[in-house]
């Protein structure tokens, strides 16, 4: 059996969050995401970032809130076309 790799790129771990490509390197530059930067890309240990999600981090249901308004903002008030 294969053991998976314990670097991540930024799709999976953006696949793995539920989130964007580029809310994952935004997060990464802002120190929000445990990351290393290889050359000009990030790369994610599996361990930093289970250890990551086990502790409390609002920044993602914030984010996950304000998204979430923004679209009940979006849908109430702009009628579809």
């Amino acid at each position: 059996m294969e053991k998976p790799s314990s670097l991540l790129n930024t799709s999976e771990v953006a696949l793995w969050l539920g989130i964007s490509n580029r809310t994952v390197r935004l997060w990464a530059e802002c120190s929000e995401l445990p990351a290393i930067k290889v050359g000009r890309q990030w790369r994610f240990q599996r361990e930093a970032i289970q250890q990551w999600l086990a502790d409390d981090h609002p920044v993602i249901v914030q984010k996950r809130l304000c998204a979430a308004a923004a679209i009940a903002a979006h849908t109430l008030f702009d009628p579809p076309v």
